[in-house]
C-alpha cells in the first residue's frame, strides 16, 4: 500500500515501494563484479523500527555479499548490519550537522563520527562538507581513512563547474565512493582528471 511519490508529491500507483525481497529477486539473476556492493540505505520515519524487523530483513538478503548498511540512525543500522553476516556499517552524520550547526566545523564532526565509530566502516558525508574541509586545509577524508573509515561523497551530479569545483578536490582527498544520479557522467568526468 506504500507508494513512491511523482513530481506533484502525490503517490503513484504505478511505483509501489517493494519490499526488500522485491526489489532483490532481479539482483539475485545477476553475476556480481568482484568488487559490487549493495548499499541499503535505511530510512526511519517516525521513531524507531520494531527490534525484530532485523531478523526479517536479514533473512531477504540471505546469500547476498557485498552488503552495507548507512543510516543516519546508527543504533538502527548497527542492529542489522549485526543481522546480516559479512555487512558493513556505514553512518551518515549530516542529519546531526542539520541539528547541531557546530558538527560543520570538520575537526569537530571528526570527532562526532570518531565518538560513533565502533563498526563504522563508511561515513557518508555530503560533498560539499567535504569540499569545504579541503579548502580550510583539514584533511577529513584522510583523518577518517587513519580511523579505517572510508568515506562516501553524496549526491555529486553534473553541472558546469562539477569536474574541478567538486570532482577534483574529491579524488584528491581519495574519497572512497561517490553517491550519483549519472554515474556514466561522473564517470567519464572522473577519468578525464
Amino acid at each position: 500500500g506504500l507508494f513512491h511519490r511523482n513530481a506533484d508529491g502525490a503517490g503513484d500507483p504505478d511505483a509501489p515501494v517493494l519490499s526488500l525481497t522485491e526489489l532483490l529477486a532481479p539482483l539475485r539473476t545477476l553475476p556480481r563484479a568482484p568488487t559490487a556492493n549493495l548499499q541499503l540505505d535505511l530510512k526511519i520515519v517516525g521513531g524507531r523500527r520494531p527490534p525484530d524487523s532485523a531478523v526479517a530483513d536479514a533473512a531477504a538478503v540471505t546469500g547476498v555479499e557485498g552488503i552495507i548498511i548507512g543510516s543516519h540512525h546508527l543504533d538502527d543500522a548497527r542492529r542489522l548490519a549485526a543481522a546480516i553476516p559479512g555487512a558493513r556499517l556505514g553512518y551518515d552524520p549530516m542529519l546531526a550537522v542539520s541539528r547541531q550547526p557546530g558538527l560543520r566545523d570538520p575537526e569537530r564532526l571528526l570527532r562526532h563520527i570518531e565518538r560513533r565509530m565502533a563498526g563504522v566502516t563508511l561515513a557518508y558525508l555530503r560533498f560539499d562538507a567535504i569540499v569545504a574541509a579541503e579548502k580550510q586545509g583539514f584533511p577529513l577524508v584522510a583523518r577518517l581513512l587513519d580511523l579505517g573509515i572510508e568515506t562516501d561523497a553524496w549526491t555529486v551530479n553534473p553541472g558546469r563547474e562539477t569536474r574541478d569545483a567538486t570532482l577534483c578536490p574529491l579524488v584528491e582527498a581519495k574519497v572512497r565512493q561517490i553517491t550519483t544520479d549519472a554515474p556514466g557522467d561522473i564517470f567519464r568526468m572522473i577519468r578525464s582528471l
